[in-house]
Formats: C-alpha cells, structure tokens, sequence
C-alpha cells in the first residue's frame, strides 16, 4: 500500500535540498532496510526489478547510469567513470566532463548506507543535488553503477517532457477517445487529453491536458494544463497554468 510522506515545510525558502530531505524522511519514516529511491521527473525505459537484482545482487550502494551520447549534454549532470561496474569517479556537473555516462536519479542504498546521509549532512556537505552525495559516497565505500540502452528523459523541464511524449508516441499525434476535436492540424508529437476540446487549431509538439479547452489558436512547442482555455493565440515554447484563461486581443 502506498504511503504518502510529506515534507514539513509550507514555503519555497524553507525547503531542506534534496539530500536533507532523504534525511528528514529516512528519520521521519524510521527507514532501516535497504532502499530504492526513484526520482519522479524521469521517464526510464528499463524495469526497475531488473535494477533491483542487480542492487541486491552486488550487496552496496547502486546508482542507474545512462549515456547521453555527448560531453556537453553531460555538463547537466553527475558525470561517472566506472571500472567494472563499479564506480571510480563521479563529479556534479562539471565544465569538462570525462565522459558522457550520467547518473539519472536513480539510487539503491542499503541499510547501513541509509545512516550516510546524517553523516554526510553532519560534516558540512552540500544538502541539494544527490550528485553531491554520491560523490563523497564512492570514496568511502564500494558504489556500482546499473548501466542500460534504450531511452531515457529527465522530463523535469518542458521542453524534456514534450521528447518524451514524442518519443512514447512514436511520431503520431495522440487523441483521447472523450476529447472533442473539430478543423484541426495536429503534427507529430501532439497529445489530447481526456475530455479536452479542440476546435479550429494547428498543433505541433503540444500536449493538452485533461478538460483543457484550445480554439482559433496556433501552439507548437506547448502544455497547456488542465481546465485551461486558450483562444484566439499563437504559442511557442509556452505553458499554460491549470484553470488559467488565456485569450487574444480582438
């Protein structure tokens, strides 16, 4: 059964960084077994139960590494060099990486890792990107990496969502059976959602969310959210909130 744990704080400023609130919630939570942490902005195209053999099968902290095929697109991330599968180096985005294999925020520690995090926190480290923590873990104790093909997105970002979405509909656009759609050009890359209406448009690159409205606009490039209604625009590289209304000028 799935449980909801949810950080103690009500304000942007007041965040813990992401290595803190692994802490908090290992205390919180009184975790003690061995752990898989999955970060929730990723689209992974492996089985997480072959991750977790794996994890189980080499007994240590585990990471899942992915090559994004190129040094500059690497400067974003943690970048590893393995030997082995086992990891000898890691640095949090660097200017000049050694190479173009990335940590994708995909971790399994066990149990006596879990105690790490405090330690790591007590000496004064970075609390934000995980990538720091990992860092300072693989000199300290043995850290292997789960290395895979296939496809991976950070969809933390639009315009990494929208390759996903592209990605997952293969070139064709996606139209929901309850969606209501009249005169439009949808191209490839343009997904409608449940109960979304449609009408007198040109689509491409474009998700609309479920009972969004869209008419008499352009949109490449573009989410446009649940409930929301967009008319009368011409959209690029846009978002448009949840029950928010946007309309052009007469």
């Amino acid at each position: 059964m799935p449980t909801l744990s949810i950080e103690e704080t009500t304000d942007e400023d007041e965040k813990f960084g992401v290595i803190s609130a692994l802490a908090q919630l290992v205390e919180r939570e009184n975790l003690s077994d061995d752990t898989i942490i999955v970060a929730g902005d990723n689209y992974l195209s492996f089985g997480v139960s072959d991750f977790i053999d794996s994890f189980r099968d080499h007994d240590a902290p585990m990471i899942a590494a992915y090559d994004v095929g190129s040094l500059e697109k690497a400067q974003s991330y943690g970048v590893i060099d393995i030997d082995d599968d086992q990891v000898v180096g890691f640095t949090e985005k660097p200017d000049n990486p050694s190479s173009s294999l990335v940590s994708i925020a995909c971790y399994g520690f066990p149990a006596e890792s879990i105690d790490l995090l405090e330690t790591y926190l007590e000496e004064g480290n970075n609390p934000d990107e995980p990538g720091w923590f990992i860092q300072w873990l693989h000199e300290r104790t043995a850290t292997y990496a789960f290395t895979f093909d296939g496809a991976w997105f950070d969809i933390g970002t639009a315009d990494s969502y929208l390759n996903a979405v592209g990605f997952m509909l293969d070139g064709e656009p996606h139209v929901a059976e309850s969606a209501t759609t009249e005169n439009v050009t949808l191209d490839a890359g343009v997904q409608i959602l449940e109960d979304a209406t449609v009408q007198n448009a040109d689509l491409s690159r474009t998700v609309v969310f479920p009972k969004a409205t869209v008419t008499d606009s352009t949109l490449s490039e573009t989410l446009v959210d649940r409930h929301a209604s967009v008319s009368g625009v011409s959209l690029t590289e846009s978002t448009v909130g949840a029950y928010s209304t946007l309309e052009g000028a007469d």
